[in-house]
């Protein structure tokens, strides 16, 4: 569950603060450039993921492509030069974008593997996303006003990275529906 919602948080409060941080008078000329720079990355990105997956495993593929992404995104706050901070959000996005179809190949296993709650499974993902829409631009919001723009990516990168390593330590190698 963790990763599901943490990664839909993540895009909300993405494109809830980032058109805040681009209009803002640093970024001068570029500030389009972040919205791409966060944008692009995951669309080609995509072409990738079959590959490393194979390798690696759909779970753990989307769980520390997710972790680096976040450990790119804690970094938000020391950055002042726009073309550093558009080059930070390009490889979070790459890693954050390595991460949702890998997750989605994960929970198209689950469905394979028990067809019979193929709709229960769709419920909980679609569950996610909303949780994750509902409670990412509040937690921007709130982060925003109590600490700037820039820093509440930082705590969000932190929080990020602290799901991901509780998720590394106490999620099964093998997760296995039981169907009774």
């Amino acid at each position: 569950m963790g990763r599901g919602v943490s990664f839909y948080i993540t895009d909300a409060f993405f494109w809830t603060i980032g058109p805040l941080i681009a209009e803002n008078g640093a970024f001068g000329r570029f500030g389009g450039l972040l919205m791409a720079a966060y944008s692009f990355p995951s669309l080609v990105i995509g072409w990738f993921v079959g590959s490393i997956a194979v390798r690696f495993g759909k779970k753990r593929t989307a769980l520390y492509s997710f972790f680096l992404g976040s450990c790119f995104l804690s970094l938000f706050a020391f950055l002042t030069n726009p073309m550093d901070i558009i080059l930070l959000v390009s490889l979070s996005s790459m890693c954050i974008g390595l991460s949702y179809p890998a997750l989605n190949g994960a929970y198209t296993d689950y469905i394979s593997e028990t067809q019979n709650y193929e709709k229960e499974i769709q419920s909980i993902i679609d569950l996610f996303y909303n949780i994750g829409w509902m409670l990412g631009p509040m937690i921007a919001g709130i982060l925003a006003q109590g600490f700037g723009n820039a820093q509440s990516f930082s705590i969000l990168g932190i929080f990020s990275v602290l799901t991901c390593v509780i998720l590394i330590f106490k999620m099964p190698k093998k997760i296995h529906l039981k169907v009774q």
